[in-house]
Parts: C-alpha cells; structure tokens; sequence
C-alpha cells in the first residue's frame, strides 16, 4: 500500500508557470495609462504641427489672396472681351465688302449697255436663333445694240461667271415681263429696258 503525505498547505502551493496571474494583471493596470500617455502625447505633437502647418498656409493665402482675386477677375475680363470679339467677328462677316463686287459689276458690262438704276436691298431673318442675312442686287438698264437680248443674256452670263462675283452671287435673273421696247423717244426700235434680280448667297452670322 502506498502512501501520500503533503506537507505544505493548499494556499501555499505555487504554480508552475515563471510569471504569475497576478503579476500580469498588474503589469497591464501599469501600462495602460502609459500606453494611453503615449498615444495622447502623439495625437498631440500631431495635432500642434497641424496646427502650425495650418497657420503657415494662412499666412501664405494672405500673401497670394490678392493676387489670385486679382488674376481671377481678369480672367472673367477676358472672358467678356473674347465674348465680345467673337459676336463682332460674326456681325463683321455678315457685312459686304462692295468694292471689288461693283467693281467686277462693271467689268461685265458690254458696250451696247447702259445700268440706269442699280440698289440693294436687304434683310434679316432668324433662322433657329442663328440671324441670317438676305440680299439681292437689283438692276435695271439699256441694250442699244442691234441684239439687245443677247447682250442682256451675256451681262448675265458675265456676272455668273466673275471670279469676284461668283463667291456672293446665288443666281442673275432676268424677272418675266422686264425685257420691253425702250420708251425713250430717242430710242431706236430694237433697243431695249430691262431688269436683273441678283439673289446673293446669305450669310450667316457665326
């Protein structure tokens, strides 16, 4: 029979383990408020150097405030200006340069005729929103030649055909009825009036 004798008590007993229950315990009740130390002393070193960061951009944005105002409002000015430029470019389009026009006008003219009236008239429409411009050249004259019907329908052939004629001119023609004997007492009897309606391409304000 075998036999077992303690001679210490219970309460004496240690544990196995090198560090105790207690000692662990105690060594995080030590170190939590370190730990907490440590983070609230990093949140605030982080904190100030933003703060001073901060500060620094300000004082930087007083220094350039003024002058990004200033370059902003001038870059709504030259919005404005460009806007202006642009609506002006358009009406400058619209309008006619007449000199090389009359001038290739009159270089079409044969001998035998003679203009006695010469107007233009002119009109706006809006087409969508866009301001269309519509013209027409309006002619009227003489054929004192011998073939005044051919010379009028040369007249028409020659404006067509002009190099300065043919970037404006939409159509020449010769309205029904406007080919008649020429009342003129001093007119012969194969002489001529007649009429030339001269549409013109419109233009487009752009």
């Amino acid at each position: 029979m075998s036999l077992h004798i303690d001679f210490i008590y219970a309460s004496e007993q240690r544990s196995a383990s090198l560090v105790s229950l207690k000692f662990v315990v105690r060594l995080i009740v030590m170190l939590i408020p370190v730990v907490a130390l440590l983070f609230g002393s990093i949140a605030y070193f982080q904190t100030r150097q933003v703060k001073i960061q901060l500060k620094a951009v300000e004082a930087h944005w007083k220094t350039i405030e003024p002058v990004y105002l200033e370059a902003t409002q001038l870059e709504t000015d030259l919005a404005s200006i460009r806007a202006i430029k642009k609506e002006m470019d358009g009406w400058r389009n619209l309008r006619l340069e007449w000199a090389k026009p009359l001038a290739a006008v009159r270089e079409t003219v044969p001998e035998t005729v003679q203009f006695t009236s010469l107007r233009f008239e002119e009109n706006m429409k809006i087409e969508g929103t866009v301001p269309v411009y519509h013209g027409e050249l309006i002619i009227q004259g003489r054929a004192r030649g011998t073939a005044p019907r051919i010379d009028v329908e040369q007249l028409q052939s020659n404006l067509l055909e002009h190099a300065h004629l043919v970037d404006i001119i939409h159509d020449v023609v010769i309205p029904p009825g406007s080919f008649q004997a020429d009342p003129d007492r001093d007119a012969e009897r194969e002489h001529r009036i007649f009429s030339l309606r001269i549409p013109l391409i419109p233009r487009r304000f752009q």
